[in-house]
């Protein structure tokens, strides 16, 4: 899981629709299983405002942390 959001993140740092079937099935598997929830907290950087400070996939782990999405 942890190479697959790595490989998102570059996806999105350089301009990769969020739509695409790749990205959205592995956002997906980690809405769906809570063991990865470690990586959600870690990746959503809660306590980080300034939006240059986070990692690109960082709004949707947010969003999905937080059920909106």
């Amino acid at each position: 899981m942890n190479l697959m959001l790595d490989i998102i993140n570059d996806y999105l740092w350089n301009g990769i629709e969020v739509n695409i079937p790749i990205i959205q099935e592995v956002l997906d598997l980690l809405r769906k299983k809570t063991e990865h929830q470690h990586l959600l907290e870690y990746l959503s950087i809660w306590d980080e405002v300034q939006s240059v400070n986070l990692f690109s996939i960082s709004r949707f782990t947010r969003q999905i942390s937080l059920g909106k999405d």
